[in-house]
């Protein structure tokens, strides 16, 4: 369903700006594209860089006081290599997972980003994916990732074991094209990016639709891929 509750606007002030074109590894980042934050304040950036830069792809450690920590994974196929990252989340011990959509896995670091493991595989059955996305944790690690070209939003442990599954394609109310973000209010609400169907919705973490907003266009508070 979707609510008819005034738009509120907001505004944002720009207070820094941290990194720079680093298209070769190192401090910096390349077409960065998903980060996460550490309790400490460190910043895990993926530069997802592309087949022409390879060495950029990676994932960089930061603060927002410009201080590097260093960077982990390259661009590869191999145990702890990512090729098209999309996604990354902390889960409660500080490792790192992340979301690769053309290999279709999800790889796990520690929070130094020595590689500990890799799961999951290509395909559209439960437990499977098809260019995973978004990652987010919620408070008893359970592990949500949305199952880009599947639409539906998969829940996993953190050793990659299926739990279950909600959404389906279409446009109608708590389904799904090609979603993308997800996060939690940490209040038992998930928010899932609508991709394709340029709007937000708002789920219980068992998959109960609450409510969506937004539609197509390129006016305030209207939405465009």
């Amino acid at each position: 369903m979707t609510t008819d509750t005034p738009a509120k606007s907001s505004q944002f002030k720009a207070l820094d700006t941290i990194g720079f074109c680093a298209d070769i590894g190192g401090r910096g980042f390349h077409l960065p594209n998903a980060m996460a934050i550490r309790g400490d304040g460190h910043l895990y950036v993926i530069s997802r860089s592309s087949q022409m830069h390879p060495k950029g792809t990676r994932i960089g450690i930061c603060d927002v006081n410009h201080e590097f920590y260093g960077e982990f994974s390259k661009r590869g196929t191999g145990p702890g290599e990512i090729i098209a990252p999309t996604g990354i989340a902390l889960d409660s011990k500080n490792q790192v997972y992340v979301a690769d959509e053309q290999p279709n896995r999800i790889t796990v670091f520690d929070a130094d980003g020595s590689y500990l493991s890799h799961w999951g595989e290509r395909g559209d059955q439960l437990g499977q994916l098809s260019g995973p996305a978004g990652l987010i944790f919620d408070a008893d690690d359970n592990l949500y990732i949305s199952d880009q070209w599947n639409h539906r939003i998969q829940k996993f442990s953190t050793d990659g074991e299926f739990i279950s599954s909600f959404g389906e394609a279409g446009t109608g109310a708590g389904q799904f094209d090609a979603p993308w973000g997800i996060t939690t209010d940490g209040a038992g609400h998930l928010f899932v990016a609508d991709w394709h169907n340029d709007r937000i919705s708002k789920f219980t973490l068992d998959g109960e639709l609450v409510m969506s907003f937004g539609d197509p266009g390129r006016e305030d508070h209207q939405g465009y891929r």
